[in-house]
């Protein structure tokens, strides 16, 4: 990975902040979320990224049970501790009215997110730092800072979310830190869908039961500082802990989702009347792609179809460029009908291979 190699996902959060900041500083910060919509999209379609490495797909059942417990079990254990302490004050509380408001701001800020905040910072930008060659783990942490960066201008400036100045610098660690954890539900899930309900579901019931700025929640708790699920040091602590708990609980479900996409992006040649590429009902495939090791040893990235990256020593060489995209076809020979067809995706698309030395180009035997 070089500065490079990742000037575009830094532009563009550096585009993001500005952005969000001049709205917020124009008394507009209720709309300021909504140009990270059409930024995303622009980068998205300069980059060229795949949908799926985009996370727009739709996880499984299972994660959203994790997307789901993370808010709850967080949130509930904020309400019960703050209860137990004799912080809340539900007497004058319109319950019916609370779930009714929990419900409607938690798929409001799902559909809103999607294509917001966790579309941009777990969608584009987290698509954007893998394909520079950032390893994931890296990916996750420059996107949550870059997630709690974004919110500076919402707690500095007048925006109607104003805690105390003492409660900024919280809010700011547990924004990066709740970025984590959606970035890391991404992470097992593939989906930016998942991490969307958990943000959801999050906002729905940390603003409705604990309020924001100066406005009190349904469960009347004044003592923001230490309870306040995003500004309160108890909050920060708690979503600390499921970070912890999760990252740990996740590491084979992680490592075994990395080389499912890793599988799932490499070539696939089929080749109906070449032999030499094409195997039974099945095609030549290569499987592996070798682990950077230390000293000088060389590291091998297998791309797709006939192409590899080949790193070593610093000197950056790709071999047999094509970079076909999945379901292209073309005329392989000179023999009527002999066609190939790349029927699976790119590990690596072109965009994001920067600092090449050579090209190597080989022409097999016809």
């Amino acid at each position: 990975m070089t500065l490079r190699s990742v000037r575009r996902p830094i532009l563009g959060v550096l585009l993001a902040i500005s952005i969000t900041t001049v709205m917020d500083a124009s008394g507009l910060s209720a709309f300021s979320a909504l140009p990270l919509f059409p930024l995303m999209v622009l980068l998205w379609y300069l980059e060229r990224l795949p949908r799926r490495d985009v996370g727009l797909v739709r996880g499984r059942a299972r994660h959203y049970g994790l997307a789901l417990a993370y808010p709850v079990v967080v949130i509930g254990l904020l309400a019960l501790v703050s209860s137990a302490a004799g912080a809340t004050d539900v007497s004058k509380t319109n319950w019916q009215k609370a779930g009714l408001d929990i419900a409607l701001l938690s798929l409001s800020t799902f559909f809103v997110a999607i294509v917001t905040e966790e579309g941009f910072f777990r969608g584009w930008l987290w698509a954007s730092l893998g394909g520079a060659g950032v390893k994931r783990s890296h990916v996750l942490l420059w996107s949550s800072l870059a997630f709690a960066l974004w919110h500076v201008s919402a707690v500095t400036l007048k925006t109607g979310f104003n805690p105390p100045a003492a409660q900024v610098p919280v809010f700011l660690v547990n924004a990066a830190v709740l970025g984590a954890i959606l970035g890391l539900l991404r992470w097992i899930s593939g989906s930016v869908i998942v991490a969307s309900v958990s943000h959801g579901v999050w906002n729905g019931l940390a603003y409705s039961l604990f309020g924001f700025g100066s406005r009190v929640g349904a469960l009347g708790v004044k003592n923001a500082a230490l309870f306040g699920p995003e500004v309160g040091t108890l909050g920060l602590a708690l979503n600390a802990l499921f970070f912890g708990v999760l990252w740990r609980l996740s590491r084979a479900e992680r490592e075994s989702g990395d080389r499912a996409r890793d599988g799932a992006g490499r070539g696939l040649l089929r080749d109906r009347r070449m032999p030499w590429l094409a195997s039974g009902p099945g095609a030549h495939r290569i499987d592996s792609v070798m682990p950077a090791a230390s000293g000088s040893a060389p590291r091998v990235t297998y791309i797709g179809g006939p192409t590899a990256l080949l790193e070593w020593g610093g000197l950056r060489l790709l071999t047999d460029p094509t970079f076909d995209a999945a379901g292209t076809v073309y005329p392989a020979g000179t023999a009527r009908g002999t066609i190939v067809c790349v029927v699976v995706g790119l590990a690596i698309y072109a965009a994001f291979i920067a600092g090449l030395h050579r090209w190597l180009i080989g022409v097999p035997p016809i």
